[in-house]
């Protein structure tokens, strides 16, 4: 593996991790349903750029909050068989499409089918706390991307290329 692609990963690796583990703390210190779902949205939303972070955060939590509305909204009229699963699968995904512009429609298609599979008995409920906790996850992404690159790339690659002309 190449000194770049490990130092890229390493920077992402550890941004991702640190902010997993304090989300679930986070999650876990506010008896949250499913701490693990803040974690999993910090991870899914880390990246090494600050400002994809904020792109990913701002798709995911419009994801989420359609996924969330259209389980609570279908799991009312639709039960829980897999047709009605197929149903409520089409439907938040068109819709966020149609809202976000290709944002993260498999997020609100798997969110809308567990809420009606799983959760019709009690959609509200799910739904609120997978949105809550999904939210927690981000916004701990998006503290952890304020804070600068310990090592900046295209300094590393410039001194690298320094060293090697003096080499020659």
């Amino acid at each position: 593996m190449r000194w770049r692609e490990l130092l890229i990963g390493s920077q992402l690796a550890i941004r991702a991790a640190v902010g997993a583990g304090i989300s679930l703390a986070i999650a876990r210190g506010l008896n949250l349903d499913t701490p693990i779902f803040a974690l999993i949205a910090t991870v899914i939303v880390t990246d090494r750029d600050p400002a994809e972070t904020r792109r990913l955060a701002i798709r995911r939590v419009i994801s989420t909050a359609i996924g969330a509305g259209c389980g609570v909204a279908l799991a009312q009229v639709l039960g829980q068989t897999s047709w009605e699963a197929i149903i409520a699968i089409f439907f938040a995904m068109m819709l966020s499409v149609a809202v976000t512009q290709l944002g993260d429609p498999k997020i609100a298609a798997y969110l809308c089918a567990l809420i009606i599979i799983n959760f019709s008995a009690n959609p509200w409920h799910y739904a609120f706390y997978r949105f809550v906790e999904t939210v927690l996850g981000i916004l701990v992404a998006w503290a952890i991307s304020l804070v600068p690159k310990f090592l900046d790339i295209e300094e590393v690659e410039k001194a690298k290329s320094e060293d090697e002309k003096e080499k020659a």
